[in-house]
């Protein structure tokens, strides 16, 4: 059977169909992150303070880290709503409203030129339409990663100076509770932002433990959950915490260290493989504009296209291991 032959205003039709899927998707996810803003958040939490709510509802908001409360009433809703609600208000949290529209402009950009690329390659209509989806989706999870990277790396860089002044506040005799209040007033975000939602959390009264834990799955870096080991072993056993932050603050540095070392010796061999994933475009760039039929046949014939998604396929497998290699695990 011959594969249906579809006109190229058909292929944009479709494309565009299921950009405006993607973008109302979109539009979806930022209108509940802009409901579920951290000011929303602590004002509805502070009323609910004010009124003397339930205990459960207490429980929610500690078990949230005084984030969220929006996402324990989704019960009736499916695990893909949940899930993006909760990838949205993290993307929010850790990029505002500019980190959102970051992300959209990514997603949206990736499609156009993805549309782009299936008109230019003729390809079918049903390839265009796993394509373009695919390609949205894969850019946006690009941006979202990029975005909680970029705030733990900020973020990390930090912790060493927070534990030093909470190691001075607490050999100054200041509890902990205030030292890490003092540490939310005192540090440049986005350390000083995380400490001080911990610090607003302690003070409407809410377990110590129970906030760490949340603050330390909402950051999500190793170091600062060694940060709350410390803490709750302190708590429960007693010892020199002073002492034992001190060693977790060296512990921090050279483990920063390592990472800058690693990425120096690293560096070439990931500068040499972007080169070498570049190479393709750029030549096959430069024969288009040289010869324009030149490329005809990979575009045109089915071996073609099969040689385009052998190679994409191997420079793409090529890229992640080279990146895997190159990068320090936790």
């Amino acid at each position: 059977m011959s594969a249906i032959q579809l006109s190229p205003e058909d292929v944009v039709a479709a494309a565009g169909f299921v950009g405006v899927v993607i973008a109302a998707l979109g539009y979806h996810s930022v209108r509940t992150a802009m409901a579920n803003s951290p000011r929303a958040r602590m004002r509805q939490r502070v009323q609910s303070t004010v009124a003397e709510v339930a205990p459960s509802v207490r429980a929610s908001v500690a078990q949230d880290g005084a984030l969220t409360l929006k996402q324990h009433r989704m019960a009736a809703d499916n695990g893909i709503a949940k899930l993006l609600a909760r990838i949205t208000a993290q993307a929010e949290h850790m990029g505002g409203t500019a980190g959102l529209r970051w992300i959209a402009v990514a997603a949206a950009g990736t499609v156009a030129l993805a549309i782009t690329a299936c008109l230019f390659a003729k390809l079918s209509v049903w390839l265009s339409l796993a394509l373009v989806p695919t390609a949205g989706a894969v850019a946006a999870a690009a941006a979202y990663r990029f975005l909680v990277v970029r705030y733990r790396t900020r973020f990390l860089a930090l912790l060493p100076d927070a534990l030093d002044l909470v190691i001075r506040a607490v050999r100054a005799g200041v509890p902990v509770v205030q030292a890490i209040i003092t540490a939310g007033r005192e540090l440049p975000d986005p350390a000083g932002r995380e400490f001080r939602i911990m610090g607003d959390a302690l003070r409407l009264g809410l377990e110590q433990q129970e906030v760490m834990d949340a603050a330390s799955r909402r950051i999500g870096l190793p170091d600062f959950r060694f940060f709350v080991v410390c803490l709750q072993l302190q708590r429960e056993t007693g010892g020199p915490l002073a002492d034992t932050l001190e060693n977790l603050a060296g512990i921090i540095r050279a483990r920063r260290e390592l990472r800058l070392k690693t990425r120096a010796l690293t560096a070439q061999g990931r500068t040499a493989a972007k080169i070498i994933a570049a190479i393709p475009v750029v030549t096959m760039a430069a024969l288009n504009s040289m010869s324009a039929d030149y490329l005809d046949p990979l575009f045109t014939t089915e071996k073609g296209h099969t040689i385009l998604w052998l190679a994409a396929g191997m420079v793409t497998v090529g890229l992640v291991i080279i990146n895997r290699m190159s990068r320090l695990e936790d």
